[in-house]
């Protein structure tokens, strides 16, 4: 009677102990799916904010390195300007939605064809496009009568904001130059010229460019 009695509770503890061993309870599955949805979230925020400065950096560097390469031209092409024979150049200013942009025609030697520097004529300016971007041309041709006609444009640029020159001859700066009404061209020309991005992140690259003819 005693060892029935004993069994029986021995038999009771060890499912108790095998009872409350065994899965998980409704706390348990709740505090680990929060968990689980914490770790989720945070690390699609790490992943979404590497890929946006990501992106970030990419645009930026896209912007850089097209106003480089805008800036390296137009200067090539003032250093071109003939020392003798030859010469010429005409910057004014154009309205486009009543915003003023320079554009900037001249001679210079700096034309690469056919494997050899030649001269002709060279030329600067903004337009507005088809979708309203504005847009930097350069324009490029054999030296004619007239500087702003003739030649072939060719797009730079759909990231232009603002283009911005400014002509000096020793002593006081000019939005303006021409060189039959001047006299001669001029001897400084300054080059301002900001790009925006898809991003909206805008960037402005600026030098001051001694032509060397006008000494």
């Amino acid at each position: 009677m005693n060892f029935r009695t004993s069994f029986r509770k021995a038999e009771k503890r060890v499912v108790k102990v095998k009872g409350g061993g065994t899965g998980f309870t409704l706390l348990e599955v709740l505090i680990s799916i929060s968990l689980a949805a914490i770790i989720l979230f945070a690390t699609y925020t790490i992943f979404f904010a590497i890929s946006r400065t990501v992106d970030s950096v990419a645009e930026e560097r896209k912007i850089y390195e097209s106003g480089r390469v805008l800036m390296e031209l137009l200067t090539r092409d003032l250093r071109g300007i003939n020392r003798v024979g030859k010469s010429g150049l005409i910057g004014t200013r154009e309205e486009i939605d009543e915003k003023g942009y320079s554009r900037i025609d001249f001679i210079t030697t700096s034309l690469l064809r056919s494997g050899f520097y030649s001269e002709g004529e060279v030329g600067y300016r903004i337009v507005k496009g088809e979708e309203g971007k504005l847009i930097l041309l350069r324009r490029e041709g054999d030296v004619e009568g007239d500087l702003k006609t003739g030649g072939t444009y060719f797009e730079l640029s759909k990231d232009v904001k603002e283009f911005n020159l400014s002509f000096s001859d020793g002593s006081t700066w000019f939005d303006e130059w021409d060189s039959k009404a001047m006299g001669r061209i001029p001897q400084s020309i300054r080059i301002e010229i900001k790009l925006v991005g898809e991003n909206g992140r805008e960037a402005t690259f600026a030098t001051e460019e001694t032509v060397p003819s006008s000494f």
